[in-house]
């Protein structure tokens, strides 16, 4: 008995694919492979054959033979401009540091310092503290208040006020020949970045950072005028060092603060450039209204990502971040991913958790143009998992393929380029002034 016949037109094939998916038949609108699919269905109906596939398929996982040989799909093209936007004398430490703290992020700083001690004089006490004795702040106070402040991270000392004693064991007279240590404290207790008395709870976009959130959107501003990183970038989470009162605080034990501030950040794989970043704050994360109906972990990556979508750009995610989720939208953005991935993730293959593998072992499942490997315990006696899509120019899979470790250690970066030349020295004066 003949099975029942199934009509195609090419408008119900697009219906039931992705855009992703749309995108790559589009191409083959055109061609005459495409030919009369409803024809070619009767046909082999008609002989007894396999009926057609169903097109859902093509977001299933299907599993890879790892022994053959595996065409990888091309990566999308690079259209970034990597590089230096901005001319800066070289040899010169301060003009690196004024391509972030630019005159406008000082003369805000100065402007809110002083408006925040007038307002602190305005209270009834104030007539009796210290403070009687304030000088408004200028610019050039508050260049020599940052540098001391720097080039006290550099010196450590327990106290502040050691950096102005006299004793000779522990003295440093250079303090003293640029501030007194009265004046950097009056500074330091009315150090400022916002006018507190314009605060709406219900308008700004970060309540909880509203302390310092413009000055810190300004940074991030410079650092991405300043500088175009090149293909291959990386999102992790940094965590500074924070021990006081703030309900946000985290706990990571794989960092070396192990308690802190944690951001999300992307930087250039090669150079470790703070590119963007996203400060964490709980449940009132800032992040990009356009991507409100995902995860945290996907609209982080997302966020961070939002200026380079569309440009060919190679992201690394840990497995905090990659889930078949992320990657889809990111391959609809025409970005290129990989990283290691979790086994309980949403909409991985059902056996990927099931899998035991011996040392040298590898398989592999591949969905439209997702690609997921596991291989055996590699190294360091972990199991290695990667998550691929659109990457790797390599005909075959391999145990180079995969990462040295699973965990919070993300993929290795790929090494600095050669070409790269003088500008490489250029990049490390911007990455000495980014960590202070």
């Amino acid at each position: 008995m003949a099975s029942k016949k199934r009509h195609f037109t090419k408008k119900t094939l697009l219906d039931q694919l992705s855009d992703s998916d749309t995108e790559v038949l589009a191409e083959l609108s055109d061609s005459e492979s495409w030919g009369d699919l409803s024809s070619d269905t009767d046909t082999a109906s008609e002989n007894g054959d396999d009926p057609a596939p169903v097109l859902s398929d093509v977001r299933t996982w299907c599993p890879i033979d790892c022994d053959t040989d595996q065409l990888a799909p091309p990566r999308f093209p690079f259209t970034g401009s990597p590089g230096m936007k901005i001319d800066v004398e070289r040899d010169n430490p301060l003009a690196y540091l004024q391509l972030f703290f630019t005159e406008e992020v000082i003369e805000k700083i100065v402007t809110e310092t002083n408006r925040y001690q007038e307002q602190q004089c305005a209270t009834l006490h104030a007539t009796f503290s210290r403070s009687r004795k304030w000088e408004p702040v200028t610019k050039e106070d508050m260049w020599q208040f940052l540098g001391l402040i720097i080039l006290q991270g550099v010196m450590g000392k327990p106290l502040q006020k050691w950096y102005w004693t006299t004793n000779k064991l522990l003295a440093t007279p250079f303090f003293g020949t640029v501030m007194s240590e009265y004046r950097f404290s009056l500074i330091m207790k009315y150090f400022h970045f916002t006018n507190n008395e314009e605060f709406d709870e219900a308008t700004h976009p970060a309540p909880k950072l509203k302390k310092i959130w413009e000055v810190y959107q300004i940074i991030v501003t410079n650092f991405q005028r300043t500088y175009v990183p090149e293909r291959d970038v990386s999102v992790d989470e940094s965590l500074m060092a924070y021990k006081g009162r703030l309900s946000w605080i985290q706990y990571i034990a794989s960092k070396r603060a192990r308690f802190g501030i944690k951001s999300y950040m992307l930087c250039e794989s090669s150079t470790g450039y703070i590119w963007n970043s996203v400060i964490y704050t709980g449940k009132g994360t800032k992040f990009n209204p356009r991507y409100s109906g995902y995860g945290m972990a996907t609209s982080s990556v997302l966020t961070l990502l939002e200026p380079l979508l569309n440009q060919g750009y190679c992201v690394t995610t840990d497995n905090f971040y990659t889930s078949p989720e992320l990657y889809e939208v990111l391959l609809q953005n025409k970005t290129d991913a990989y990283g290691t991935v979790r086994p309980n993730r949403r909409d991985m293959p059902s056996m990927f958790a099931k899998k035991k593998l011996k040392t040298g072992e590898m398989v592999a499942w591949q969905k439209a143009c997702q690609r997921l490997i596991i291989a055996g315990r590699l190294q360091y006696n972990c199991l290695a998992v990667i998550c691929c899509e659109l990457l790797h120019g390599k005909s075959r899979l391999s145990r180079d393929d995969a990462p040295p470790c699973q965990g919070g250690t993300s993929l290795p970066p790929p090494g600095r380029s050669p070409a790269l030349g003088g500008r490489q020295a250029v990049k490390e004066k911007l990455l000495l002034v980014q960590k202070y």
